[in-house]
């Protein structure tokens, strides 16, 4: 039980660091963000914890092709993030969203 609480928090935790540190500069770091938060998503079994990390991968998606330039580029990111997040709800079951994370977590034994 406790290995359990202490990956999914550790996930929270190594989300807000690298978020912290990747709007400071070291924008790769949004991939590890991203990722991290989609596992404890995936842990808490939340959808709407899902939403931050749709938000940001999207982040790193667009700051690897450099297409954010201004603060107007960076808004537009996080707005089609939320609604491509919210079309994926309402179209998909939760099961497919978190398909790749649950493959993952079965390999490695950690479910």
């Amino acid at each position: 039980m406790y290995d359990s609480l202490m990956l999914t928090f550790g996930a929270l935790v190594i989300t807000g660091l690298s978020v912290l540190l990747a709007a400071e500069g070291i924008t790769w770091l949004y991939w590890v963000g991203g990722l991290s938060m989609y596992f404890f998503s995936y842990m808490i079994s939340s959808v709407y914890a899902l939403s931050i990390s749709f938000v940001i991968l999207a982040l790193a998606l667009a700051y690897a092709m450099k297409w954010i330039t201004s603060f107007r580029k960076f808004l537009i990111t996080v707005i089609s993030a939320i609604v491509i997040w919210r079309v994926s709800i309402l179209i998909t079951d939760d099961s497919i969203l978190f398909l790749p994370a649950a493959f993952i977590f079965k390999v490695f034994g950690l479910s």
